[in-house]
């Protein structure tokens, strides 16, 4: 199973917007995951994987490339233009916070941890 890390950036923007979450897409951190199989006595093991998302573009308002990159990220179809003002800048504030900047670049976290779970022995 794949799960977002604790630290992920795209669960902290997605915990700190859930009104943007659904029925269909409900996001679960590794730490839930983990303690549904050690509450079962389930073995498991981990492997974290780093993970980067450029997002600087998010940051250029004119940018069309941009634009599409936040759309993907919220499941919105064209946030910018459907957004209030407040929302948008709230959004941002909140893709700053959760990223990480890299000379002129800005990377949102998106680490995720590969969890195997093994069949009990019988």
């Amino acid at each position: 199973m794949t799960t977002l890390t604790d630290s992920c950036g795209v669960l902290r923007l997605w915990n700190h917007f859930p009104r943007f979450q659904d029925n269909l897409l409900k996001l679960i951190s590794t730490t839930h995951l983990l303690e549904y199989l050690d509450g079962r006595g389930i073995a498991y093991t981990e492997h974290c994987q780093p993970s980067r998302v450029d997002v600087t573009e998010c940051f250029d308002e004119t940018s069309e490339k941009g634009g599409r990159v936040l759309d993907a990220l919220l499941h919105i179809l064209r946030f910018r233009e459907t957004a209030s003002f407040e929302l948008q800048a709230e959004v941002m504030n909140c893709l700053a916070s959760c990223s990480e900047k890299s000379g002129s670049r800005v990377f949102l976290t998106n680490d995720w941890d590969a969890v195997v779970a093994s069949k009990p022995a019988e």
